[in-house]
């Protein structure tokens, strides 16, 4: 059956001869709307003549249509705009295989065209110029707080230069200044023509703002309790497996995983099961250390104030067989950090760690006020560095990326009809890359077992390999 090879090999005979494609189509056994779907896939229709005026090549510099990717494809027009806004209503292979020959031709939508074409959809007036909503919080008083676009916000500049380049503004809105009717907050957005939001706020901030979700696209960076929104996430479960690998290389053994809190329950969740697979597959007995898990244990701790016993705390928490051993002297005046502080000491004495990782820097002055050094005396690892303002060894969010992704999925979207169903709501997880700074030291170098190396070479050659995850 005749292919396009054979295409490209029947013209290389005469290669400075023009011919048409019904000569072509004849010689080849196939029809001429075929031959000119090959030609143009594969950038030979200057070797034609055509009735119509020619479609220029990626190389002459005019832009590739909409229509140019409908004939290389051989679909219609109408599929290849829906497969572009990843449309259910395109089955998953014809959208791949549709986007893919975008890509190849170097197709970039406009965003004026799609800004117009949105309006057609949706039934509104066309702006020049669309907007989405940077929705973040910041309860300190007016005097104390500062600009977010000012420093290395580094996620937020991405994010702001890639919806430049998409044709989009971004507008900024501190939810703590903002009313928390749900009436005034959607007038507030629809009067600045928000249609898209991106939110990056904590939950507890969000039980104060009826925001309206229904009403707008949303984007979150955070889970948001008792919504299905399409999220844009930290890999808890790929960058623990890289950090522990990483120190495993080190010459680490004795790694102590800590929460003194957590941005979410899905993510503390993952991180510790990525910490206990890694400690199975590496760590010989006697080796692994249970997971330090503060705020679940403080509940414990307040269960025992009221009801003076230890049997009826939690089960299933990492560590509580640990802590149902410990003669507790409760002092119920006394501060949080007097707690971390003793539970931290007690800890330490009883499991001997020479490396903590933790996703708190609260834990840094709790170990020096045990009288520990960092590093000499105990390694410090961050699983998201770059939220210190010192440096950790640890892992550091790519907030450029995050900021770049975190657009384009929102503009697909905003793209899409509001005829078209909701498919369940989807997860991208960018994992962190590692860096080495002042909270480690070299440790004596010490060999590992073939399924020990074989592991930890599989672990770290993944996540330089890929980038991004989604589900």
């Amino acid at each position: 059956m005749p292919s396009p090879v054979d295409l490209a090999n029947w013209l290389a005979k005469d290669p400075e001869k023009i011919r048409s494609f019904a000569d072509a189509a004849r010689a080849l056994g196939v029809s001429p709307p075929t031959v000119k779907r090959w030609a143009l896939a594969q950038g030979l229709e200057h070797h034609f003549r055509s009735r119509k005026k020619a479609v220029s090549s990626p190389a002459s510099g005019s832009p590739i249509t909409l229509r140019r990717v409908a004939e290389a494809s051989g679909y219609s027009t109408a599929t290849v705009s829906l497969a572009l806004r990843n449309s259910p209503r395109v089955s998953p292979e014809a959208g791949e295989a549709i986007r893919r020959m975008a890509r190849n031709l170097g197709y970039e939508p406009h965003p004026y065209v799609q800004a117009h074409m949105r309006a057609i959809r949706h039934g509104k007036p066309a702006r020049v110029r669309e907007v989405i909503a940077m929705l973040y919080h910041d309860g300190r008083p007016p005097q104390e707080q500062q600009d977010p676009t000012q420093g290395l916000n580094v996620r937020l500049q991405a994010l702001q230069q890639r919806a430049r380049e998409l044709g989009y503004e971004v507008t900024l809105y501190n939810v703590a200044a903002m009313s928390g009717r749900e009436a005034d907050v959607t007038r507030q957005l629809k009067r600045s023509g928000v249609e898209g939001v991106l939110l990056d706020v904590p939950s507890y901030a969000l039980d104060s703002l009826a925001l309206p979700y229904e009403r707008f696209r949303i984007l979150s960076f955070r889970q948001v309790p008792g919504h299905s929104l399409p999220l844009l996430l930290n890999d808890a479960y790929r960058n623990q497996l890289e950090a522990f690998c990483r120190l495993w290389q080190a010459g680490y053994r004795r790694i102590c995983r800590v929460h003194f809190y957590h941005r979410s329950l899905e993510s503390l969740y993952e991180g510790n099961a990525a910490f206990l697979l890694a400690q199975q597959m590496l760590c010989r007995d006697g080796e692994g250390i249970p997971i330090l898990q503060y705020e679940t244990m403080t509940d414990a701790l307040d269960h025992y104030a009221q009801c003076g016993s230890w049997k009826e705390a939690p089960q299933h928490v990492p560590g509580m067989t640990w802590l149902r051993a410990q003669p507790w002297q409760l002092l119920p005046d006394q501060p949080k950090s007097w707690y971390r502080q003793i539970l931290l000491k007690a800890w330490h004495r009883t499991w001997k760690p020479d490396v903590y990782i933790s996703l708190d820097d609260r834990i840094e002055p709790a170990l020096k006020g045990m009288g520990l050094r960092v590093p000499e005396d105990v390694g410090l690892v961050h699983l998201d560095a770059s939220m210190q303002a010192q440096p950790w060894t640890g892992i550091r969010a790519r907030d450029a990326l995050q900021g770049r992704l975190a657009v384009e999925r929102l503009v697909e979207l905003l793209n899409r009809s509001p005829n078209e169903s909701e498919e369940q709501a989807w997860k991208v997880r960018v994992p962190g890359c590692w860096q080495e700074e002042g909270s480690t030291s070299a440790r004596p170098s010490r060999t590992m077992t073939g399924q020990q190396q074989a592991f930890v070479d599989m672990i770290l050659s993944a996540s330089a390999a890929t980038e991004v995850a989604s589900d």
